[in-house]
């Protein structure tokens, strides 16, 4: 064994203890080894050995660091950092480059842990050089710095997250060591290399030979029987759980939890539902010969065309309450990537069906929309008023897929315009593409980048290609995939043991990181199989054809083909969204999957498999089974249930089974623990249906606790018991009602002897507590039941604040549901967010006899939408519908602003006085 010396030019190495960091010739008892090891890729790979002499066992960690000369122009770790990585939203946390802000979450340095990372690298552009480091997976970890005259690239082993650990429950440094014995030693074997400053693509032929020398070049196979079966599996799971037209248009719900308790019981129009999904079920229906699916998809495809905003573009979310934007944040601005997505699929599906004008009408509505939406440079924006289409941004690329749908679009309608509009377009974005400076596209994280970026890239390029035949959009294809393929996983994440990605054997390399901004998993790569399998046929370059095998294949496995498959409650073809890799939220722990079905998952799933398996045309002696729906501009009659023809038969064991949504018994009560010292005590299926929701804050050293709101004597023996299971009933100090309604507060005049607690309100719902008014608590009118008065200890005006363990809760008075409604906002001091318990101060009903004011909760809204929590906990669990601890907070505020939530006003309103 031979040893070289360390190339001071290039590389340090330091050894990391309990009490620091030092270069290790200046650590006692360690030795360095560097070995050169054959390498067929670009730059040089080398084992790096720090040997431990000394005589005790020790803890401490490696860490490779180098200097990239030059001031640094810009950063790449894939699927973690681009550039600066964006400004995303008011309401997004992840890391981005700035002056150190743990609430802001910026800082002038990242490091991470290797499993967030689809590839262990760094590059690092200065106006010298693309300076790039990398490491082998598995228990590493990888970062960079720009403070200080040089920035600088490093790798360490064990891997660090620093300054902020990216996991929503804990965010405080991860510094692990790793445990080194006598004679034995750390060892980590690196990569690093030089490319020209001025070659914005250094990474692709770097993670083409770190994912070949890992034996990740070879695709995954693909069973073409399996693919079959999942595909049925899929299809009958988007028809039984997540299609709906039994109160009016064909919609597909977004979401449907594996236990069918929650239903997110909206549409967008693309993105995650709509007309992308509705085009895979029709394309594969139309293959198989279903002629329950074509008819499903084509109600779909319909009610999709019939949303159209008054500016001519699509709305962007179907609703039982209505069209609405979308979750931008703002309910009245519509996002360029939901809609030219919706365009192109309606696009797709006119191709296949040309017999419905109304999809006709729709695409050639929104197309002339992004034709006056254009600007002399062929830019279409990115943001629009959805009144008067007015281009409020054009920041970003959300609108690269408009290039795309006007290519298509112009071809299959012959019009000369949209065929112009599109290379305009594609001229408008090219750069981006060039620079790699992609973000913007999904409307919930803003300006950040994202996998579908570089999604919507690829498809619009492709497009382009076959529009024109000139090979620049080839060329700019080929940059936009290798973008995009820094979001694909090159190799295998070790799950947790017994964790349930590694019970069921579930293998990430294909998988996709959605974006820095949302550190999971997810299957979106399935929209552009066909683009890239294309782009490999052009460029004579397997390739890309066979990261998409990958990505297909990855997923395969996760449409279960018989109910509970995956060791869960999911039925037959439901498919998650969400995988991760790593600690990043409540929801999302390493080696878990999120427990929810997706309609677009599995509409992707199909659109992906009939693509792989070839053309649409039917197998010889099925055309009798073909039924092509017959579509109408004119909406269904409200309750009328159109008879559906079953055609397609099924194997033995696997029949659908349809009919009306019905949820499981619900669990038993009991107590919920959302952070530690904060639990659900009570609400639905916790106490009693008819509690709203009520919540025990706990200093767990001296077990005193702050109970808001307590529910009604209804359920009341539940309460108890589950307060006493987390806490002593009778060492609650205070009770705070959230407002003056029977199913809030009614309970505390039975619980009154039983603790030493004051009970805390604000001043203008005291009265009616106090003299147990039947119309204002809503005991009478609403609930029937009696209203039996107490006293009040503590008025509250608003702006108070109370100290409870980790917790500083501050009262917000928000007026609208009734003239007393707070929320209790949570400072969490552990994580330093914030986490608001709204009462019915967000999603109360209005009526006149409980003293509504829907002027005041405009104002109310406004206040919460200027400056959102991080996160909210439910008011009621209607449904059965789970508590939980809510993100997306901004967005969720819009959507409920957009609606204003009266779902319950001429019921109130018209009860006897």
């Amino acid at each position: 064994m031979t040893t070289t010396p360390i190339p001071t030019t290039l590389l340090s190495i330091t050894i990391r203890t309990a009490t620091g960091e030092w270069p290790i010739s200046e650590v006692p008892g360690w030795h360095l080894e560097i070995i050169p090891e054959a390498w067929d890729g670009p730059g040089t790979q080398a084992r790096l050995r720090a040997n431990w002499e000394g005589t005790e066992t020790t803890h401490a960690g490696l860490v490779v660091h180098r200097k990239a000369p030059g001031a640094m122009q810009r950063v790449l770790i894939p699927a973690m950092f681009y550039g600066d990585n964006g400004t995303g939203n008011r309401g997004t946390h992840y890391p981005r480059l700035g002056p150190r802000d743990e609430r802001a979450f910026t800082a002038p340095g990242w490091d991470f842990a290797a499993e967030r990372t689809p590839l262990p690298a760094v590059f690092l552009w200065t106006e010298e050089t693309c300076a790039w480091l990398a490491c082998e997976p598995h228990g590493t970890g990888v970062g960079f710095n720009r403070d200080g005259d040089t920035p600088e690239l490093r790798v360490h082993r064990p891997g660090l997250e620093a300054p902020f650990r990216y996991d929503r429950l804990d965010e405080s440094p991860s510094l692990p060591l790793q445990e080194v014995h006598p004679g034995t030693a750390l060892e980590l074997i690196v990569w690093y290399g030089d490319a020209p400053a001025d070659d914005p693509d250094a990474y692709a032929p770097v993670q083409r030979a770190l994912q070949t020398s890992w034996g990740g070049a070879t695709p995954r196979p693909i069973d073409p029987k399996r693919l079959e079966a999942a595909s049925e599996a899929a299809e009958d799971a988007l028809l039984r759980d997540h299609y709906r037209d039994a109160f009016g248009p064909g919609v597909l719900v977004e979401t449907v939890s594996f236990d069918r308790r929650e239903v997110r019981d909206e549409m967008h129009v693309a993105w995650i539902s709509g007309a992308p999904a509705a085009y895979g079920l029709l394309r594969h229906a139309r293959r198989t010969g279903d002629a329950e699916g074509q008819v499903a998809a084509a109600k779909v495809l319909d009610t999709v065309a019939g949303g159209l905003a008054p500016c001519g573009a699509f709305w962007g979310i179907w609703t039982p309450r209505g069209w609405r934007a979308g979750w931008n944040g703002n309910p009245r601005t519509l996002h360029a990537r939901t809609l030219s997505e919706a365009t192109l699929f309606m696009t797709r599906a006119l191709a296949l069906e040309p017999h419905h004008p109304n999809w006709r009408k729709a695409v050639r509505s929104n197309l002339d929309f992004c034709l006056r939406a254009m600007n002399d440079e062929g830019h279409p924006g990115s943001y629009y008023q959805a009144q008067t289409g007015a281009v409020l941004d054009r920041r970003g690329t959300a609108g690269l897929l408009w290039a795309a749908a006007l290519a298509e679009a112009g071809t299959l309608l012959d019009v000369p315009a949209y065929r112009e509009a599109a290379v305009r377009v594609g001229d408008a974005y090219a750069s981006a593409i060039r620079e790699g400076t992609l973000l913007g596209a999904p409307e919930d994280i803003g300006l950040c980048p994202s996998s579908e970026d570089g999604y919507n890239a690829v498809i619009s390029m492709i497009a382009l290609h076959t529009l024109t035949g000139d090979n620049r959009w080839r060329d700019l294809a080929r940059a936009a995939a290798d973008w995009m393929l820094t979001f694909r996983w090159s190799y295998n994440v070790r799950f947790p043991v017994g964790s349930p990605l590694a019970r069921r054997g579930f293998q990430t390399r294909g998988a996709d990181a959605a974006s820095p901004s949302n550190n999971h998993l997810h299957a979106y790569g399935l929209i552009c199989q066909p683009e890239l399998r294309r782009l490999s046929a052009l460029l004579s370059d397997p390739w890309y054809a066979d990261r998409a095998a990958d990505h297909l294949a990855c997923f395969l496995g996760e449409v279960p083909l018989r109910d509970g498959a995956l060791g869960g409650r999911e039925r037959r073809g439901m498919m998650s969204e969400q995988w991760y890799t790593v600690n990043w939220s409540r929801e999302g722990r390493a080696g878990e999957a999120a427990p929810v079905s997706h309609a677009w998952c599995l509409g992707l799933l199909l659109f992906a498999a009939d693509d792989w398996l070839g053309d649409l045309t039917l197998p010889a002696g099925n055309e009798k089974k073909k039924v092509m729906p017959q579509s109408t501009d004119t909406p269904l009659i409200p309750g009328v249930v159109m008879e559906r023809p079953r055609v397609k038969r099924h194997a033995a064991g696997s029949a659908r089974t349809r009919g009306p949504f019905l949820p499981p018994v619900p669990d038993h009560p009991h107590p919920v623990r959302l952070l530690p010292g904060f639990y659900q005590i009570g609400g639905g299926y916790l106490s009693h249906p008819r509690d709203a929701a009520s919540y025990l804050l706990l200093d767990e050293a001296s077990g005193d606790s702050i109970m808001v709101d307590c529910g009604s004597h209804s359920g009341l023996p539940a309460l108890r018991n589950n307060v006493n299971q987390v806490a002593d009933l009778s060492k609650v100090r205070m009770v705070i009602g959230t407002h003056g309604h029977w199913d809030h507060v009614e309970a505390f005049g039975h619980l009154r002897s039983e603790m030493d607690a004051r009970f805390a309100i604000h001043e203008r719902d005291a009265d009616a507590v106090r003299n147990g008014d039947p119309d204002l608590t809503c005991a009478g009118f609403l609930y029937n039941e009696p209203f039996d008065p107490f006293e009040i200890d503590i008025l509250l005006k608003g702006g108070e604040h109370f100290t409870i363990g980790d917790y500083m809760l501050e009262i917000l008075h928000l007026p609208g549901h009734s003239p007393g409604s707070i929320g209790v906002l949570l400072h969490y001091a552990r994580t330093d967010q914030t986490i608001l318990i709204p009462g019915d101060a967000v999603q109360g009903a209005f009526g006149r006899q409980i003293r509504s004011n829907l002027t005041s909760w405009k104002k109310s809204m406004q206040r919460l939408m200027q400056d959102p929590p991080d996160l909210m906990v439910p008011n009621h669990l209607p449904g059965n519908a789970q508590t939980a601890l809510l993100a997306d907070v901004p967005n969720r505020l819009a959507r409920i602003y957009s609606q204003l939530q009266t779902d319950f006003l001429n019921f109130m309103d018209h009860q006897r006085t």
